[in-house]
């Protein structure tokens, strides 16, 4: 199920596990779009969604990172595409800035590939006819 992501992070926004669970289902959401349009490709798996005992890591971040590489790579390329990034274990933290570059690519590529579902050519009759029994 997608949900509205925030696009107007500020440096002094903390991020909760809501916020990251809504990124994440919201990436759920556009690699299973992805795969009604593209043959599929490989992801890297997201898991469950956190609760407030758990902590995005590192790790959680990367592999968002980079299904949002394979997405763009395995679907339509559009030119504002900004490179991803890597983190590392007790470094700085996800910015403002990063999420607000992962989730403005989520509500793009949300627009580009609903268009292109819609836009798919489609037959008005169904060739073959009906089978009898």
């Amino acid at each position: 199920m997608w949900t509205q992501p925030k696009i107007n992070w500020d440096i002094e926004d903390k991020i909760n596990v809501s916020d990251y669970n809504r990124i994440k289902n919201n990436m759920q959401y556009l690699i299973n779009l992805a795969y009604e349009l593209y043959p599929e490709f490989g992801i890297v798996a997201l898991g469950q969604d956190k609760t407030y005992s758990d902590l995005p890591y590192a790790s959680i971040w990367n592999a968002i990172e980079r299904d949002i590489d394979a997405i763009y790579a395995n679907t339509f390329q559009y030119p504002e595409h900004k490179d991803t990034n890597t983190y590392y274990p007790n470094n700085k933290y996800i910015s403002s800035a990063d999420l607000n570059r992962i989730e403005t690519f989520q509500v793009k590529m949300k627009e580009l590939l609903e268009n292109q579902k819609r836009g798919r050519h489609r037959l008005s009759f169904r060739l073959g006819g009906d089978r009898y029994a």
